[in-house]
Order: C-alpha cells, then structure tokens, then sequence
C-alpha cells in the first residue's frame, strides 16, 4: 500500500459564495482550485485571496493507495 499527500485550502464554507462572486466564477471553480485540482491564473488568485483574506489554512492530505487491484465479486 503507498501513499499520496495533497495540498488543499480550507475555508469556512461562508466564503465559499464571495470568492465565486468576487472571481465571478462558480462554486466548483472555487473549490477545484483550492483542491488543487486545477491551476491557471485565476485559480492561483483564488488560492492567494483564500490564504490572506478569508481564513484559509494550507493543509496536507494523506491518501493511501492499495498497489493490488481489487477482486472482482464472487458470482454466485
């Protein structure tokens, strides 16, 4: 089994809607970005104004990758 870490932002789900706005961009752009997910111009702004402005916190996530695919299901 391995692992992966990922950088993500977390910010009060409140400011969710006023960086969409003040980007003018939807919620998913939002929070694609702060996921990392993608990464232009606008979302590193987005990331930048989520830090310094609205209580964001840069984290790292953990997830563990199983190296052997799973069985298939027993048929019965």
């Amino acid at each position: 089994m391995g692992t992966l870490r990922k950088k993500i932002i977390k910010v009060p789900p409140r400011y969710i809607d006023v960086l969409a706005a003040s980007f003018q961009v939807s919620q998913a752009s939002v929070y694609n970005a702060l996921a990392y997910k993608t990464n232009n111009s606008k979302s590193q702004q987005i990331r930048t104004e989520a830090l310094s402005r609205y209580e964001g916190v840069q984290e790292t996530k953990t997830i563990f990758v199983c190296d052997e695919p799973a069985a298939p299901p027993a048929m019965q």
